[in-house]
């Protein structure tokens, strides 16, 4: 951009900005994530929701977006080929007919299994780009940071 003096505009804030550094960086996180899960059939979030599930207890909707940190609209819409992929399945409590809760499948298992070791390249690809000792400071310090937010 030019300025009215005819120089080069620097964007001094956007230097600063967390929220644009966060966003850059989850963009370029995301595009190591999927070049290597691509051949799984999953994203890296459905393999989250996968990992989430493969504790074995089954989890509410609540439950899995409070882990996962995302809303319930979103999180149903990711759910929903997941279920239709047989990868996971619909529990009703047997308490509160209302409530369901969400567990994994053992064909969802088979495809968890069969994307970790993609999940552990992009890890590798992640930690060889930035530092593996910068990549962990940088997970625990983001995580630490979450519960501040809500």
């Amino acid at each position: 951009m030019i300025d009215k003096d005819g120089g080069k505009y620097s964007p001094k804030t956007m230097d600063l900005c967390y929220s644009l550094a966060a966003r850059q960086f989850t963009r370029f996180i995301a595009r190591i994530y999927q070049k290597h899960l691509q051949v799984t059939g999953i994203s890296a979030g459905d393999f989250a929701i996968l990992e989430f599930l493969a504790a074995g207890t089954p989890l509410t909707i609540n439950q899995l977006g409070e882990a996962l940190f995302m809303e319930r609209t979103s999180l149903l819409r990711i759910l929903r080929p997941l279920q239709e992929s047989g990868f996971v399945e619909t529990v009703r409590d047997p308490q509160e007919m209302r409530r369901n809760s969400f567990s994994l499948t053992t064909i969802g298992m088979e495809k968890l299994l069969e994307a970790r070791p993609f999940w552990e390249a992009a890890q590798a690809e992640v930690e060889g780009a930035i530092g593996q000792r910068e990549a962990r400071r940088l997970r625990e310090g983001l995580t630490k940071a979450l519960p501040m937010a809500y």
